[in-house]
């Protein structure tokens, strides 16, 4: 999967900078080749093991469809090349309509979840991108992340029902755990120049392989502990803006 994804980066990056190279060098250097601020933010949809729905594999992740924001530095080094400094947070909770689905066509017995709250990842990444004027007021950027993340596992308590005509109830509880790993993905953007103000409308891919110990309370009242690895991904659709220096 890495091996795909660095290779899909060499086209992309290959095909703008070639594109790039061939646009009129000096439209918008006045006005781009410069630094600033920018933030964005938008839903954010889980991917590969963060997706997952089957409480029985310890790395499925049983994410709703969370948020996304990010805070970050932008510098256009020349006409197309650039990069960006940037702070992230994804927030997704523990999906009880996932689980609940999981067991809706399982007769007899059952299982819902109480007391959950969500996964939490926030980190850094450094972006390098392309940049590509494509008319007067709007450009398109293409770019890679890397960096590193904080997460925290979501907690929650599965209760469970026996089936009829045994009617105990049985109590699984999860804590919370928390890691650092690092993160990497692809991304592209589109600024639509308003003034001194850019409009950006961005759609990001994020990948961040984990490893933790989860520790709760099994059905048996016994404490347990486990190392669990599991993937996250994270596709996000952002809204923002950009104010540029002077």
């Amino acid at each position: 999967m890495k091996r795909h994804i660095f290779l899909l980066a060499v086209a992309l990056f290959f095909s703008v900078f070639t594109y790039g190279q061939t646009a009129n060098d000096n439209q918008f250097k006045s006005e781009h080749t410069t630094s600033g601020m920018y933030i964005h933010a938008g839903p954010s949809f889980p991917l590969f093991d963060l997706s997952k729905n089957n409480p029985y594999d310890s790395s499925a992740g049983m994410a709703a469809t969370g948020f996304h924001v990010e805070l970050g530095y932008s510098h256009q080094v020349t006409n197309n090349l650039g990069y960006k400094i940037s702070s992230f947070y994804f927030g997704n909770k523990y999906s009880e309509k996932k689980y609940s689905n999981y067991f809706a066509g399982i007769l007899g017995g059952g299982s819902s979840i109480a007391n959950a709250d969500g996964w939490s990842v926030g980190g850094f990444l450094v972006k390098p991108y392309f940049y590509v004027p494509i008319t007067e007021n709007i450009t398109w950027e293409v770019y890679a992340s890397a960096g590193f993340s904080a997460f925290y596992t979501p907690k929650y308590t599965r209760v469970s029902h026996a089936t009829l005509p045994d009617t105990t109830v049985y109590y699984y509880y999860r804590d919370k755990s928390k890691g650092i790993s690092f993160a990497y993905g692809l991304g592209t953007q589109l600024n639509f120049k308003m003034f001194n103000t850019n409009l950006m409308v961005s759609a990001d891919f994020l990948s961040i392989p984990i490893k933790y110990t989860a520790t709760g309370i099994d059905i048996n009242n016994q404490s347990y502990s486990e190392s669990i690895k599991s993937k996250l991904g994270y596709l996000s659709v952002n809204i923002g803006y950009i104010i540029y220096f002077k």
